[in-house]
C-alpha cells in the first residue's frame, strides 16, 4: 500500500509496476528508479537484451513524476520521447502508454494506481472536472512518418506526458523543420523537446548522429548564459550488448547475479527469458534471387515448424515466418494461405486503422497469450520489436545479426517451453550484388558466420547467449558525424521564412548518407471528380493518422508514376491527379513536383494501392482493396452522377434531398437535436460556403464531431472562439498572463522569467485593437479578442473585406504597443520577443514596414525603429545568446500553451 494518507513513495514502485505489469519489477528497473531518484536525471545508456523489459521506461517514467507532484520526489522531465526506428515499435510503446493511462482512470482511488493518478494530477496548472479520461491522465502523441501531426502534446507543458516518436520525425521537430509540421508551429515543438524531456533513443546503434546531434543540443543549451529553471533535455540511449561504459557514463542494465539461479522470483521470471534456449539453424539455397522455387523453401520450412512447434502439434501458439521486404510478405501470405493454413500478415505498410483491426480480432496474438485460431504470423521488419508476442518458432530470410536477434526475441518470449527453433533461410550468398533487398551484402554474410557461430551452441540465440557473442555490427553508414553549432541553430531557428528549398537535415539525423529511407505516407480517398471540390473537401477534413498507409519516400514517388502514366490504360484525367498534405496544408501535387520528407500523398479510390490491408508496389487488379473510411469526421461525398435518392441508411440520416426538379439540385441537412446550432456554426459545406445549413449545389458535407474539431486548431483559435458569449480583449489578455504565471510557477521556472511571461501575456493580443481586425471580428460596440457567432470558414473568407494587408500580423503591432508599458525593464526584450512570437510568426521578421502595419498618420518613432531600422532583430539575437535558441523558444511554448488553454475555455 501507499504511505500515509495515500502518497506515493520510492518504496511502492514494486507495487505499482506488478498492478502495471503483472509481475514484480526486474533488478535493474529498480536500479533505473533508484539512479534517477539520486539527482533527478536518467542514466546515460541503458544496457538490457531484448526481452528484458526496456518498454518499461514509460513506466518509470510516469511513476517518477507521480512521486514529484506528491512531494516524495526529485524535479524530474515532465516528458518522455521513447525514439525508434521502426513504426511498430512507435506504435507499440503508445500502446503501452494508452493502457497505462487507462488503467489509471478506471482505478480505485485507495490503490496505489489512485495515488499516483491523483500526484499526476497535481502537476497540472488546471485540474480537471469529474473524472479524468486516460488521455487527460497521460496526455499521449506519436511522431511517425506518414501520420499527420498531432499537436495536443503542446497544449499542456505541465502535464506528465509520452511521445514515441521515429528518429527523423523526433530529430526534425527538435531542430525547428518537424517534419508534416507547419513553420509557425515548429518553434513551440522545438523548445519543448529541448526543455523539461527525456529522451530514450532504443537501438542507439542504429542511431548514432541523432545522439550525437540530441547530446549537443543539449550541451548548447546548459552553455546559456541565463537559466530558466527547467531541466535542459537528458539523452538516454539503450542497448542489448554491454560494452565500455566510458569515462564519466552512467549506465544501467542487467548484471550476471540478476538472473542467477536461486535468486529471488523476479529473478527467477528474468533468468527464464533470458537463458532458455533457442536452437538456431541456417538453411542456404542454390537460388540467386527470391523467386518461385526460394519461396518454396520457405513455404516448406513454415509447414514443418507448424507440424512440430505450431497449433497443428497442440501447442497454441503461431509460428512466425519474417521476410525482408512487403512483396515478399504478400507473396508468403498468399502462398501459405492456398496451403491451408490460418494467415495473419503485419507489414509496416498497413493503415494503423487496418492493425487495430487486427489488434481487435486477434488480440492474444499480440501479448503473451498467444492466438490459437492463427497458425502463421507472416511479418516483414515491423516484427523485430514493437510486438510483444510469444511465437512458438520462426523461420526468417538471413538479415544483418542485429535484426536477426530481435526477430528470435519474439519466440518463446518467456521461456514457457523447452522446445523451439529458428530457421534462416538466404538465397545464395555469392551470387548476391552489393545491397540485396533492404540490407548490405557484407553486412549479411558477417550475419551468416555469426550465426554458424550460435549454431553450433546449446543455447543457440538465447538472448544472454547474444549478450555474451553480440550480432555484428552493421558497417557504418558514413566515416564521420556531424555536430551541430550554434551557427547552424541560429539558421534553423529563421522558421518564418521558407527558403527555395527545404532545409536537408540529413547530415545531422540519419546514420546513412547514401539511400533515402525517408518517411512518407499514401492516403485513399473518395473524392468529388472536379479538382476544386476534392481540394476544398481535403481542406476541410484533412488526413488523420488512422487511414495513411506509410511508406518511404521512393515508394510514394513509385507509386505517384505510376497513377501519372498516361500508358496504364486509364481512360480519364481523373485517374491521374494526386494531392499532398504537407505541413499541415493541403495542395495540388504537379506531376513534376518531388515528394518530401513527412509528406503524405492523397489519390482517389480507383487506385488499386492495397491487397488485403498491405499497400503494394505494383497496381495489379488484385490490389483493389475496399477502403474503409476513417476520416475522424462525418463526410459525405456526393458525385455528380449520383442520386441522393439511393443512398444508404446512413448517408440519409445525415442528408437528404429535397423535393426539386432535379433532386440533386438542393440538398437538406437533417441534424437532430441539440446538434443543429453546432452544426450551423461548424459545419464545413462546399464547395461554396454560405452561412446556413441549406446548401444548394452542394458536392459533400464535413460535420466536424463537435466545435472542439475547430477549437483544437491553433491557427482558427487566433480569432474564433465557441463561446456564446463575447470574448473581450481586455479579458482575454488579462486570463493569458494569470495562465502564464500560473504555469510558470507550477513548472519551477525562474520567477523573474515568470513575471515575464506574465507581462507578455498582458500584451501578447493587444494589437487586435485595431479597427480593421475588430472590423474582421465582426465587433460592435465592445473591443473584442475573438469572432463571435462565426465560423472559421467565415473568417477565411472575410480577411478581404476587413481592410488589412495581405499578411497582416496583429501580434507585430502588438509589440509596437506593448513596448512603452515594459520600457526599460530588464527583461524588455524578452517580453517584447515573446509578446511578438506568439503565434509563431516574426521569427526573425514580419512582412511589414511600421508605416505597412499601422499607417501613415500616427506613426511612433519607436514602430519605425524596431522594424524598419533594425531593432527587432537585435531583441531576437540578444534573446538567443542569453537564454539560449531553444530557451527562448521553450518560453515561447509556454506563453503559447496559456494562451491556448484560455481560448479552449472560451474566455
Amino acid at each position: 500500500m501507499t504511505g500515509p494518507e495515500g502518497i506515493v513513495k520510492p518504496a511502492d514502485f514494486a507495487e505499482f509496476f506488478a498492478a502495471v505489469s503483472g509481475h514484480q519489477p526486474f533488478a535493474w528497473q529498480i536500479r533505473l528508479v533508484d539512479t534517477v531518484l539520486s539527482d533527478g536525471r536518467w542514466p546515460d545508456r541503458i544496457v538490457a537484451p531484448t526481452g528484458a523489459g526496456k518498454s518499461s521506461v514509460v513506466d518509470v517514467h510516469v511513476f517518477l513524476n507521480a512521486l514529484y507532484g506528491a512531494g516524495t520526489g526529485p524535479r524530474v522531465p515532465r516528458r518522455l520521447a521513447v525514439v525508434v526506428n521502426r513504426r511498430a515499435l512507435v506504435d507499440s510503446h503508445a500502446d503501452r502508454a494508452e493502457y497505462l493511462g487507462k488503467l489509471l482512470s478506471e482505478t480505485e482511488d485507495d490503490s496505489v494506481l489512485g495515488a499516483v493518478r491523483s500526484a499526476l494530477g497535481s502537476l497540472r496548472v488546471v485540474a480537471h472536472e469529474g473524472t479524468p479520461t486516460a488521455a487527460e491522465i497521460l496526455p499521449l502523441t506519436q511522431l511517425r512518418g506518414g501520420l499527420p501531426t498531432d499537436r495536443s502534446w503542446v497544449d499542456d507543458p505541465s502535464a506528465c506526458a509520452v511521445l514515441c516518436a521515429t528518429p527523423d520525425m523526433w530529430g526534425s521537430s527538435l531542430l525547428f523543420r518537424g517534419y508534416g509540421s507547419s513553420r509557425y508551429a515548429r518553434p513551440r515543438d522545438a523548445g519543448m523537446l529541448a526543455y523539461d524531456s527525456v529522451m530514450v533513443l532504443d537501438e542507439a546503434h542504429l542511431n548514432r548522429q541523432l545522439l550525437v546531434t540530441a547530446r549537443r543540443i543539449a550541451d548548447l543549451e546548459r552553455d546559456a548564459p541565463q537559466r530558466i529553471g527547467v531541466p535542459v533535455l537528458q539523452v538516454v540511449e539503450t542497448t542489448a550488448t554491454p560494452g565500455d561504459p566510458g569515462s564519466g557514463v552512467r549506465e544501467v542494465g542487467v548484471l550476471a547475479g540478476d538472473i542467477a539461479p536461486g535468486g529471488d522470483g523476479s529473478g527467477e521470471v528474468l533468468r527464464r527469458r533470458l537463458t532458455t534456449p533457442k536452437p538456431i539453424r541456417y538453411l542456404p539455397t542454390t537460388y540467386p534471387k527470391t523467386t518461385g522455387p526460394y519461396w518454396d523453401v520457405l513455404v516448406e520450412q513454415v509447414l514443418a515448424q507448424h507440424e512440430r512447434f505450431g497449433t497443428a502439434s497442440g501447442s497454441g501458439r503461431s509460428v512466425a515466418c519474417v521476410v525482408n521486404t512487403v512483396k515478399g510478405a504478400v507473396e508468403m501470405s498468399t502462398r501459405l494461405k492456398k496451403r491451408g493454413l490460418r494467415v495473419v500478415t503485419l507489414v509496416g505498410r498497413m493503415r494503423r486503422y487496418d492493425v487495430a483491426r487486427l489488434r481487435d480480432e486477434h488480440g492474444g496474438l499480440f501479448s503473451l497469450d498467444g492466438d490459437s485460431d492463427v497458425d502463421v504470423l507472416v511479418a516483414t521488419q515491423t516484427v523485430e520489436v514493437g510486438v510483444d508476442a510469444d511465437l512458438a518458432s520462426l523461420v526468417t530470410e538471413l538479415a544483418p545479426g542485429a535484426a536477426l536477434a530481435q526477430r528470435a526475441g519474439r519466440v518463446n518470449r518467456i521461456g514457457r517451453s523447452a522446445d523451439t527453433e529458428v530457421v534462416v533461410v538466404s538465397t545464395h550468398i555469392d551470387a548476391m550484388k552489393d545491397w540485396h533487398g533492404p540490407y548490405r551484402r557484407d553486412d549479411l554474410e558477417a550475419a551468416k558466420k555469426w550465426v554458424d557461430r550460435l549454431a553450433a551452441t546449446a543455447d543457440g540465440i538465447a538472448p544472454w547467449a547474444v549478450a555474451s557473442d553480440p550480432p555484428p555490427p552493421e558497417a557504418p553508414r558514413r566515416t564521420l558525424y556531424q555536430r551541430p553549432e550554434l551557427w547552424d541553430a541560429w539558421s534553423w531557428a529563421r522558421t518564418t521564412e521558407e527558403g527555395a528549398a527545404r532545409a536537408d537535415l540529413t547530415l545531422w539525423l540519419r546514420d546513412s548518407l547514401e539511400r533515402d529511407r525517408s518517411s512518407s505516407g499514401i492516403v485513399v480517398r473518395s473524392l468529388p471528380r472536379d479538382d476544386g471540390g476534392a481540394l476544398a473537401l481535403l481542406r476541410a477534413a484533412p488526413p488523420v493518422a488512422d487511414e495513411v498507409f506509410p511508406c518511404q519516400r521512393w515508394e510514394a514517388e513509385h507509386r505517384l508514376a505510376v497513377v501519372w502514366d498516361a500508358d496504364k490504360g486509364y481512360d480519364d484525367d481523373l485517374r491521374r491527379r494526386a494531392f499532398v498534405y504537407r505541413d499541415g496544408e493541403v495542395d495540388v501535387l504537379d506531376n513534376d513536383a518531388a515528394v518530401e520528407d513527412g509528406d503524405i500523398v492523397i489519390l482517389d479510390d480507383i487506385h488499386p494501392v492495397a491487397y488485403e490491408g498491405v499497400a503494394v508496389d505494383e497496381p495489379v487488379a488484385k490490389a483493389k482493396d475496399v477502403y474503409s473510411e476513417c476520416t475522424g469526421a462525418e463526410v459525405i461525398v456526393w458525385r455528380g452522377d449520383e442520386d441522393p435518392r439511393k443512398w444508404d441508411k446512413d448517408q440519409r440520416d445525415l442528408v437528404d434531398a429535397a423535393e426539386a426538379d432535379d433532386p440533386r439540385d438542393v440538398l437538406v441537412l437533417r441534424v437532430p437535436e441539440p446538434r443543429r446550432e453546432e452544426v450551423r456554426r461548424t459545419a464545413l459545406v462546399g464547395p461554396l460556403a454560405p452561412d446556413t445549413v441549406v446548401v444548394q449545389a452542394l458536392s459533400w458535407v464535413v460535420i466536424p464531431r463537435g466545435a472542439a474539431a475547430i477549437a483544437a486548431d491553433e491557427e482558427a483559435r487566433q480569432e474564433w472562439t465557441a463561446s456564446r458569449a463575447p470574448v473581450l480583449l481586455d479579458d482575454h489578455n488579462a486570463a493569458v498572463a494569470d495562465r502564464g504565471r500560473a504555469l510558470a510557477t507550477v513548472l519551477g521556472v525562474a520567477e523573474d522569467v515568470a513575471e515575464a511571461l506574465a507581462s507578455a501575456g498582458l500584451h501578447h493580443d493587444a494589437g487586435k485593437v485595431d479597427v480593421r481586425f475588430q472590423k474582421l471580428l465582426g465587433a460592435k460596440a465592445e473591443v473584442l479578442a475573438k469572432s463571435e457567432r462565426r465560423t472559421a470558414q467565415w473568417l477565411a473568407s472575410g480577411k478581404g473585406a476587413s481592410g488589412l494587408p495581405v499578411g497582416w500580423r496583429h501580434e507585430q503591432l502588438s509589440v509596437v504597443l506593448a513596448a512603452p508599458a515594459v520600457g526599460d525593464s530588464p527583461l524588455a526584450d524578452l517580453v517584447l520577443r515573446l509578446v511578438g512570437t506568439s503565434h509563431g510568426r516574426g521569427r526573425s521578421g514580419f512582412p511589414h514596414t511600421a508605416e505597412e502595419l499601422i499607417g501613415a498618420g500616427g506613426l511612433p518613432a519607436h514602430a519605425v525603429e524596431l522594424f524598419d531600422v533594425g531593432t527587432w532583430d537585435r531583441i531576437l539575437d540578444d534573446t538567443h545568446r542569453r537564454w539560449g535558441v531553444w530557451g527562448s523558444a521553450y518560453l515561447e511554448a509556454l506563453l503559447r500553451a496559456a494562451d491556448g488553454q484560455v481560448s479552449k475555455e472560451g474566455r
